[in-house]
């Protein structure tokens, strides 16, 4: 058995590793990364070229490198603030309880101090190991938060996600050295 606190942070490290994991974040991030400074130099053309005003053309050029160098620093502040926000709002019940998880079985038991959970290890559709987080994600989209700090016992913590992985077939995938970019 393993007992952890969850923080809104431990929140926030899920949800920004899974939307780094998103196919479709991914490519909106970059279409948007590369859209506007395409925009900006097809202006800084047309006025070097049809203009002839070439101050125009190098100010468009400059904005484009700008946002090119500037756009990923915006989205990776934007997308942790959102994040943050929503989680605060929508889970500020389950901050500061103590869960506790253990198996039985078949089962994996996750208790708080009000709610009791028992649910299928076969259930258990990946496992995602970070350097400093477990996400456990289950089939029906659910997932479990593990923050590795949290846990004074490692063992107990090996043994666990040695027993999910015999039982479920499931292999974790570790990247130990992801961060948020």
């Amino acid at each position: 058995m393993i007992s952890y606190n969850v923080s809104p942070n431990d929140y926030l490290t899920y949800q920004l590793y899974m939307a780094s994991k998103s196919k479709e974040i991914k490519f909106k991030r970059r279409k948007n990364w590369l859209l506007i400074p395409m925009v900006y130099l097809i202006f800084a053309t047309l006025a070097y070229f049809l203009g002839k005003q070439k101050n125009i053309a190098l100010t468009f050029s400059i904005l484009a490198g700008i946002w090119l160098i500037l756009h990923p620093l915006y989205t990776r502040w934007n997308y942790k603030d959102k994040f943050k926000k929503a989680i605060i709002k929508n889970n500020k019940e389950i901050f500061g309880k103590k869960i506790t998880m253990s198996i039985d079985g078949q089962f994996l038991i996750i208790s708080d101090t009000v709610n009791s959970k028992k649910q299928k290890i076969s259930e258990v559709a990946s496992i995602h190991e970070i350097s400093t987080h477990i996400f456990i994600k289950l089939k029906k989209g659910s997932s479990i938060i593990i923050p590795k700090s949290e846990i004074s016992i490692s063992k107990e913590l090996h043994e666990l996600m040695k027993t999910i992985t015999t039982i479920s077939g499931v292999k974790i995938s570790k990247e130990l050295n992801w961060k948020w970019k």
